[in-house]
């Protein structure tokens, strides 16, 4: 389906705490942190319709694009790719583990994969080491950094320019959220206001984007 997200839509993650604000942002989770688990939605690789069952998201691909070689399911530890099902995808993976009990010596969480294990304690136990340069973005791995770069700033996604400089943001949304932090002082009054802090946003989106960060300490 197109448009199946929403201003105020919060995605969450059904298998821990995380929840993110857009389809692609939650679906990235899965593959980096659940690769065993189902996608929440499947994503056209030629424009942007969604869907959360593979087998509407292969027909559509078929339909409107004629491919008739939709692979959603990608390995990120070698060159993998497959139509499904989900459990052809985990006999796979299970190539990549040569111990399926891998162990956090830090929180004791258990990992299916060393790569697995390692993106793991990048992302939960070591200290926040890249920055984006242009909007101060945070992450703990430079391959992370370099997909937001290209996401967030001027890359093959990036879809709306904003109108005060020359960022391009994929989605409204993000475009929405630049707005509030970087030209609240040009680009509108303030109608949206924080009931915990106080602080004022032009948009309701970049409100609810606050808000998630007060309720997650992040």
């Amino acid at each position: 389906m197109h448009g199946i997200e929403s201003d105020e839509t919060l995605y969450p993650c059904k298998h821990c705490s995380h929840a993110s604000f857009s389809i692609p942002d939650i679906v990235e989770h899965y593959k980096e942190n659940h690769e065993l688990q189902e996608l929440p939605y499947y994503q056209c690789e030629s424009c942007d319709f969604v869907s959360e069952k593979l087998s509407t998201a292969q027909k559509h691909a078929k339909s409107v694009h004629e491919d008739e070689n939709y692979r959603p399911l990608k390995c990120r530890h070698c060159d993998f790719t497959c139509a499904g099902p989900m459990v052809q995808f985990r006999r796979h993976l299970e190539v990549h583990s040569t111990d399926r009990s891998l162990t956090c010596d830090i929180c004791q969480k258990v990992l299916t994969t060393r790569n697995s294990l390692r993106r793991h304690k990048q992302c939960y136990h070591e200290d926040l080491t890249c920055v984006c340069d242009i909007c101060g973005h945070t992450t703990k791995h430079p391959e992370w950094l370099k997909r937001h770069m290209k996401t967030k700033h001027g890359g093959k996604e990036s879809k709306v320019k904003c109108p005060h400089c020359d960022y391009h943001a994929r989605d409204k949304n993000s475009l929405e959220v630049h707005i509030d932090r970087k030209h609240q002082d040009i680009a509108g009054e303030l109608s949206h206001f924080c009931p915990q802090c106080g602080r004022g946003f032009i948009h309701q989106y970049s409100l609810t984007n606050h808000l998630y960060y007060h309720k997650t300490g992040h």
